[in-house]
């Protein structure tokens, strides 16, 4: 049983058929409408649905689906684009290993529309999800990169969100993950919701391999103020520092 899904915020929006369009911004209303030809009645209808803001526009992600998975060869006959839409749709499929084969595809994308359903896979109870997210996610803590300015936008949009996501992951931590991290603090999912909100708190800057001139103040996106040197754990803990004369592009 899930012992904390009674802490999602179930929304009244779309529950199936073309409902699930609203899990996407309106600019891909046409790659969509592509994808979804090729998903098969369900037995079932999604299991609610979670809201989030995505670069200003509303969408409504379902909780949990239950169409079967198209076959391979016909998921390849869509562009590009249009399978990753697919498999954000699976990647909240009740089986497991289906929501594992496809945030593997999409993870590695960072993309605004993308991210709700990575970040909602952060806080849920398979730790095999969280672990190859992390290892996708890797540059999320270097300002500049996509990764660190796709997730620190969603996560200034949407600090409840991470903020439920947060004590969502604390919770399956604490029920199936404490024997083997003893510390919160050092559970994969708090080490990426952290990453993730470090930075909304700094704006994106190119990498330190990559600047002109030293960092400025960083701007908080989450919370107003002056920027706070203690907080901001996306800085480069070299800042300051003189470079040796053969530091040059990727040498970090």
């Amino acid at each position: 049983m899930d012992p904390v899904r009674g802490m999602d915020t179930q929304s009244p929006g779309p529950g199936s058929g073309p409902g699930l369009a609203a899990a996407f911004p309106r600019a891909l209303h046409a790659d969509v409408t592509a994808a979804m030809e090729l998903m098969s009645a369900a037995s079932l209808s999604p299991a609610g649905s979670f809201d989030v803001s995505v670069v200003s526009e509303r969408v409504w992600i379902p909780y949990r689906l239950y169409a079967d998975e198209p076959a391979v060869e016909a998921q390849r006959t869509l562009a590009p684009l249009q399978q990753a839409v697919l498999s954000c749709l699976y990647s909240r499929h009740h089986d497991g290993y289906v929501r594992q084969r496809h945030i593997e595809r999409i993870a590695p994308r960072a993309e605004d529309w993308i991210a709700p359903f990575v970040v909602h896979l952060i806080g849920e109870y398979v730790l095999e999800i969280v672990l190859r997210i992390k290892d996708e996610l890797a540059d999320i803590r270097l300002p500049g990169t996509a990764m660190h300015t796709v997730y620190g936008r969603f996560a200034a949009a949407n600090a409840n969100f991470i903020t439920l996501t947060s004590q969502r992951a604390a919770s399956y931590w604490n029920c199936y993950h404490r024997h083997r991290y003893p510390k919160v603090a050092d559970y994969p999912a708090t080490i990426l919701l952290t990453s993730i909100r470090d930075a909304a708190r700094c704006p994106s800057r190119p990498p330190d391999d990559q600047r002109d001139e030293p960092l400025g103040p960083c701007a908080n996106l989450l919370h107003r103020g002056a920027h706070d040197p203690g907080r901001c754990r996306c800085r480069p803990a070299a800042e300051g520092r003189p470079k040796p004369p053969h530091a040059g592009r990727g040498s970090r």
